[in-house]
């Protein structure tokens, strides 16, 4: 148990890693690259000293009340065991953000180069339900437009 807990870290933790373009975890060693959402001080400052948290909501108490719960679940013959969705689509679960539909229409709209089905796609994405904090956040403009001539030129007035 303790193996597949370490594995499904690990596995996560490259697949952050990747997609940031990391490639050596010693190179970015205490480079206060992450901030820590959720997590109560009371939890970071024994676990994770000196990560910043800006939004403190789970505390030990919290996960060991999760743990309570679904311990009393486990025993119940009547009702089973949810696995979550969190990182893997469950049929009937809860909400994923990137579940089948989402993903086949990207995949449609990238084979046929067809606006419309790129439509259907960004209609799937815009209209989804909240499942992330970023959801939440909105860009807004400040400032008149740059030229396409202006990107990356460095040429731009601040």
């Amino acid at each position: 148990m303790i193996l597949n807990y370490r594995n499904g870290i690990n596995k996560g933790l490259y697949k952050i890693m990747s997609k940031m373009g990391i490639s050596a975890i010693a190179s970015h060693r205490c480079s206060k690259l992450f901030e820590v959402v959720g997590l109560h001080r009371d939890l970071t400052n024994p676990c994770l000293q000196g990560e910043v948290s800006r939004i403190w909501v789970a505390s030990f108490s919290d996960f060991q009340q999760d743990l309570q719960n679904l311990s009393k679940r486990a025993w119940l013959k009547r009702m089973r065991l949810e696995q979550g969705g969190l990182l893997k689509f469950v049929h009937g679960g809860e909400y994923y953000a990137y579940n089948p539909d989402v993903v086949s229409m990207l995949q449609k709209s990238v084979h046929s180069g067809k606006y419309s089905d790129y439509q259907a796609y960004a209609t799937l994405v815009n209209q989804r339900l909240v499942a992330m904090l970023r959801y939440l956040l909105t860009i807004t403009p400040h400032g008149e437009a740059i030229t396409v001539d202006q990107v990356g030129t460095g040429r731009v007035a601040v």
